[in-house]
């Protein structure tokens, strides 16, 4: 694993402190990803074809060819989640990778040249894409290590307000990209050699809209007061979308996690019998500690709702700004937002301004901006972020 770099401690609690989920839905959600890693694993072994995913590429598309996806960001943050990424974060920063740089992507490449079996298959072919800035150049080395076809997804960035259904999206922007899903399709054929199935290619888009449309109606009725879903369920409940999207299991959960939020609701069952603030999250939590989302609960306040599926939402074209607001913060009942800035996501930084005056001048709500980083437990207090919850708990009143 090469040198130890520098000593990766936590000033706070350096024990595991686990998040309670609320809903027991939720907690199948752990075990469907082992179940689904044990499955790759055996397909691997019967020569089946497994991609990677990188970028948080769509793995829809893959399911619907016969191919299983792997998502190894996913893997890496559950690696952090346990405390045992901290030996791959070494060996990437002794390799010259940046501490500033995303510990899922250094996490990710410390793993894969560690020579070291791990939960996921390694991959017979890569299909990544340009989500964030950092993940351009991220897969280059995971590519010269595994030595297998890659096709790499541009997604066209826009400059105009747009949401997931097309509207306000230019043509040329979906002709270039349904461009290259055709592109995609035709790659993944001739790496399995095997032509998609137009059966199962239309049942796998069939999935993956019902699994959407159950989502979207578990957050219309987290909108409710108390609420019944928290942040705490939904940082691992939307992980079916990021891997299992197309597939009957995604579906299957969702429908029972639908109904069991329905009963809470007609129930009037709230995560706390006694729920006195709501509060948006914003921001991937720290996966080390993700015990700090139910520490909220103990001052009589609730994490309704975070950005983590932004992407699979509707936004007001006509001010997409005051729309995200809207959804994520009025649509809710949010009195105050909690916006946890990793250090190696651009992204999540990047925002941090225009958020603080959107939530602050325009919408005239508190909020309390925590930098910090989300797998890489190097300097993490979590002794100082929990006192700051707690200050700014006393400013809500």
């Amino acid at each position: 694993m090469g040198e130890r770099t520098e000593e990766r401690r936590a000033t706070g609690p350096v024990e595991i402190v686990s998040s309670r989920k609320e809903l027991k839905a939720s907690r199948q959600i752990w075990p469907l990803s082992k179940a689904y890693y044990t499955r790759a694993r055996q397909a691997k072994a019967a020569g089946k074809p497994v991609a990677w995913t990188l970028g948080l590429a769509p793995p829809e598309i893959l399911h619907a060819l016969g191919v299983i996806p792997v998502m190894p960001e996913h893997y890496t943050s559950v690696l952090a989640v346990k405390q045992r990424l901290t030996p791959y974060l070494e060996w990437a920063d002794a390799q010259g990778y940046p501490l500033h740089s995303c510990p899922y992507h250094r996490g990710t490449i410390g793993y894969v040249y560690s020579d070291e079996e791990q939960m996921i298959p390694p991959p017979d072919l890569i299909l990544a894409m340009n989500f964030c800035d950092g993940g351009n150049k991220y897969i280059r080395p995971i590519v010269e290590r595994f030595q297998v076809p890659y096709y790499y997804l541009d997604l066209p960035y826009l400059t105009g307000p747009a949401d997931e259904r097309g509207r306000g999206v230019p043509e040329e922007a979906i002709d270039y990209c349904a461009g290259q899903l055709a592109e995609v399709v035709a790659f993944v054929e001739r790496a399995t050699g095997t032509p998609r199935d137009p059966e199962q290619f239309h049942q796998t888009f069939l999935w993956y809209n019902q699994a959407l449309a159950l989502w979207r109606e578990i957050n219309e009725l987290r909108k409710a007061v108390p609420c019944p879903m928290g942040v705490v369920d939904e940082v691992g409940d939307v992980y079916p979308l990021m891997q299992l999207a197309g597939t009957r299991e995604a579906v299957a959960v969702y429908q029972m996690l639908l109904a069991e939020v329905k009963a809470r609701v007609a129930a009037g069952e709230g995560i706390l019998d006694e729920e006195r603030r709501r509060l948006i999250w914003l921001g991937v939590s720290p996966n080390y500690d993700t015990g700090i989302l139910n520490y909220f609960e103990r001052f009589g306040a609730v994490l309704v709702k975070s950005d983590l599926d932004y992407m699979y939402g509707e936004i007001d074209l006509e001010d997409p700004l005051r729309g995200m607001a809207r959804k994520l913060i009025l649509d809710y009942r949010g009195e105050g937002v909690v916006c946890y800035a990793p250090r190696g996501c651009r992204q999540t930084c990047g925002t941090i301004s225009p958020i603080r005056d959107l939530v602050q001048k325009e919408l005239g709500l508190p909020l309390l901006a925590h930098e910090g980083n989300q797998a890489d437990m190097l300097g993490y207090d979590g002794a100082q972020l929990r006192g700051a919850i707690e200050q700014f708990l006393e400013r809500l009143g």
